[in-house]
């Protein structure tokens, strides 16, 4: 009885799983698939293009310190981008690794964070994101924002570590916050207010996404060990 109900509980973690991945990248995967196929034909792997994406991430304190709005946005277009042509590519080619999940993860960390750390290089917050929106300082903006950028990938990890089989849950997910970010900065090309703006909007989806994940592993977690009280495991 106690199998047939956490075989239960698992088919339904399976649900939500599939459910919470119906993200942009769902959207975007008609355009995804056929440059991985492109890159497939040139002899890229799935490593490569994820460090491809990692530079392409440094030149955006360049391009903020330079004013160059719009191709600052479309840069962290093409940064989510080659973040889903990689798993495309490795999909493809059966090379999806251990250690190119680790590395995806630690090079994804590196490029948000250069990028969220570009802001304090705008004109319009100098010196170093000294000036006030919405009564707070980019600077404090742009660590509110590393924190919640940071803590929604440390959240899933450490939550799938426990045994929750998946936690990609929340309203903004790597693809949803860097596409804000990307719409927001082409945007300042009219009004440069709406590039900060736009990192507002993204710190705090990102820590309300940190804690919903939190949210999400806690009712799993706390279910289980209800589960294991109820219906212990007897020892063979």
């Amino acid at each position: 009885m106690a199998k047939k109900r956490l075989g239960q509980k698992s088919q339904v973690e399976m649900l939500r799983m599939s459910n919470s991945r119906l993200r942009l990248r769902t959207i975007f995967r008609p355009v995804v698939n056929p440059i991985a196929s492109a890159f497939v034909h040139l002899g890229l792997t799935p490593n490569m293009i994820t460090a491809f994406g990692a530079l392409l991430a440094t030149t955006t304190p360049f391009l903020m310190a330079s004013n160059e709005y719009v191709l600052f946005g479309i840069m962290i277009f093409f940064v989510g981008l080659m973040d889903g042509v990689d798993g495309a590519v490795a999909r493809m080619t059966k090379r999806s690794t251990k250690w190119g999940g680790f590395l995806d993860s630690l090079l994804d960390r590196y490029g948000d964070s250069v990028i969220l750390i570009s802001y304090l290089f705008d004109s319009l917050t100098a010196p170093l994101g000294e000036t006030e929106v919405l009564f707070i300082q980019v600077r404090i903006w742009v660590c509110i924002a590393l924190a919640g950028f940071l803590m929604v990938s440390y959240v899933r990890a450490k939550s799938e570590a426990t045994g929750v089989n998946d936690s990609d849950v929340g309203i903004g997910a790597r693809s949803e916050r860097l596409l804000i970010l990307s719409v927001t900065g082409i945007l300042g090309l009219f009004n440069e207010y709406v590039v900060i703006y736009g990192l507002i909007v993204a710190a705090i989806l990102a820590n309300i996404t940190a804690l919903q994940r939190l949210f999400h592993s806690y009712k799993i977690l706390k279910k289980r060990e209800k589960d294991l009280k109820q219906y212990p495991r007897k020892n063979v």
